[in-house]
């Protein structure tokens, strides 16, 4: 289950990567976020993955760690998880740039707590002799879910990167 929601995590979080690959100057903003948000994508993109997503994510990854030491990390996962989809698909109706920002930023604070949490429950549930084949196979939600990503750019050129069209 801890691998279903990490590929969920990680397709979340590298989606941005793809959506930003779309040619800029075949499509029109129905393809292409960079087209309809701003004229300088590249510089709107560094400040959406890395300073309005990365930001958060490795400050409140410290804080996650301390927290699910504390309180049921079930819960944590199942809210996290639920709360990071929200900021996506928030992040794909609405078309304010403010709003996808703040998306951005509550997304890297939402899935910091999934890794803490994840391998402290691989800690729980398997022996010492299984652990670090638990913990290979959750990590397996890295590359799965960048692959996932990257498969998406095939719905982005086929059907546009927001519900809302």
């Amino acid at each position: 289950m801890l691998l279903l929601i990490a590929l969920g995590n990680q397709w979340q979080r590298y989606i941005l990567a793809y959506v930003n690959a779309v040619d800029t100057t075949k499509y029109d903003s129905k393809y292409a976020i960079g087209n309809e948000y701003a004229p300088n994508w590249k510089d709107t993109y560094g400040i959406l993955s890395g300073l309005a997503f990365t930001g958060p994510f490795a400050i409140l990854g410290i804080f996650a760690g301390i927290f699910s030491d504390n309180v049921n990390r079930k819960l944590i996962v199942v809210i996290c998880g639920c709360a990071w989809s929200a900021c996506t698909l928030v992040s794909g109706i609405f078309d304010s740039f403010p709003l996808f920002i703040m998306m951005r930023i509550l997304l890297g604070i939402f899935e910091a707590f999934m890794n803490p949490t994840a391998y402290s429950l691989i800690a729980d549930y398997y022996p010492p002799s299984m652990r670090t084949r638990a913990a290979s196979v959750f990590n397996l939600a890295i590359y799965f879910g960048g692959a996932m990503s990257s498969l998406s750019s095939l719905i982005i050129y086929q059907f546009g990167w927001r519900t809302g069209y």
